[in-house]
């Protein structure tokens, strides 16, 4: 029984640090997707000024007086100038897209390993509560078997609800998982 108050305790644990990776995925995710946004936002606004630049130099070349070309030329480099920093900010929302997606895979590992660590320690439980049941059955009296079965059928039964409860979270949480996916990836 010792070893099931563990199993029941590690479980606990668990469950309350896969909440809080859950929500560091979350943060993580939220994170790769605004990155996206602005680098997108600054491709549109590059493109938008290489095209303006490239209409301006057009223009320059047709246009015979000085004043104009020297408007021409020093709107030129206002759109060069935006186009660098637009760069800039292009290089940094990538690099921070990229800690955000390393990120988010280290903790989908630690999430991967705390379930891991779950079924071992319930394998190991298993393990013990059968020896305990073999050693058990060695009873002969009538009333040891009678207490010996009651106990196994109870245990049996506390069991299987704990299992099922358990299945039934880690279903849910991979449904979260996968939805949350799709939302992304929407």
């Amino acid at each position: 029984m010792a070893h099931r108050h563990a199993v029941t305790e590690t479980r606990k644990r668990v469950e309350r640090q896969t909440r809080q990776l859950k929500r560091q995925q979350t943060a993580h995710r939220v994170t790769k997707i605004k990155s996206e946004q602005k680098i997108k936002s600054s491709t549109k606004v590059v493109t938008q000024s290489e095209k303006k630049i490239k209409e301006l130099r057009e223009k320059k070349v047709v246009i015979k007086l000085e004043a104009e070309k020297t408007k021409i030329e020093e709107e030129i480099t206002g759109l060069e100038s935006t186009i660098e920093t637009e760069k800039a900010i292009i290089k940094t929302e990538t690099n921070k897209k990229t800690k955000a997606e390393d990120d988010e895979a280290v903790v989908t590992t630690k999430v991967t390993e705390l379930t891991e660590q779950v079924n071992r320690v319930e394998k190991e439980t298993t393990r013990i509560e059968q020896e305990a049941k073999n050693i058990e059955t060695s009873f002969t009296s009538e009333t040891s078997i009678k207490v010996s079965q009651e106990v196994r059928k109870r245990t049996k039964e506390t069991r299987d609800r704990r299992r099922q409860a358990l299945k039934q979270k880690i279903k849910n949480l991979k449904k979260v998982i996968s939805t949350k996916k799709e939302k992304i990836t929407e």
